[in-house]
């Protein structure tokens, strides 16, 4: 399993001068913006409709989400079962409809999550299998600061190109179902996919 500790270990030696709070504050970034662009965590949220119109939910109404999360992108929407392709938008936690839906109707929000307020949030089958590509990103983050005494260039870019690798393979086994080379995916993580 992985933690802030197995990830600060991965990093710390590449970046011996580095302040604890600045490799801490670099492998919060990097998780959130893996998560961000993988659509690895991916929750379903739903709302019920009052007796009142509705224009615009807050994300706060809707049930299921994981607590001290974000919402990086909403991939689709549905009322009382039926697809919404255009009409609504979310911008700002908020949910925007052009047409409000009737009472007691059920929206159902399929979100990306883009990380959380820590480490320990992030399910941990995500930080185990993609530990690796998160300190890479948190490394070049590190390493391409301009004057600093952990400072390096060319850290930084073989740390990026090992963290786009890494992010390829993510891709092809949320797109495929199996990691990049296999013919499929044995140790499947269902709920995140």
């Amino acid at each position: 399993m992985a933690s802030l500790y197995d990830l600060s270990s991965q990093v710390a030696p590449f970046v011996v001068d580095c302040p604890d709070g600045v490799q801490k504050w670099a492998l919060r970034q990097a998780a959130c913006r893996f998560l961000a662009d993988s659509h690895l965590w991916r929750v379903s949220l739903s709302h019920t409709v009052s007796g009142e119109e509705v224009l615009a939910v807050g994300i706060n109404e809707f049930s299921g989400m994981p607590v001290n999360t974000f919402v990086a992108s909403c991939l689709s929407l549905t009322v009382d079962g039926c697809n919404y392709i255009s009409g609504w938008a979310f911008a700002g936690d908020v949910l925007e409809l052009e047409l409000a839906p009737k009472a007691g109707a059920v929206l159902k929000l399929d979100v990306v999550l883009g990380g959380a307020s820590s480490l320990s949030a992030i399910p941990m089958p995500i930080l185990a299998r993609y530990g690796g590509a998160i300190a890479d990103l948190a490394l070049f983050l590190i390493q391409s600061q301009v004057s600093r005494p952990y400072s390096s260039p060319e850290g930084a870019a073989q740390a990026l190109a090992r963290y786009g690798a890494q992010m390829h393979a993510a891709n092809v086994e949320r797109l495929t179902g199996g990691r990049s080379g296999d013919a499929v995916l044995t140790t499947a993580i269902p709920e995140y996919f």
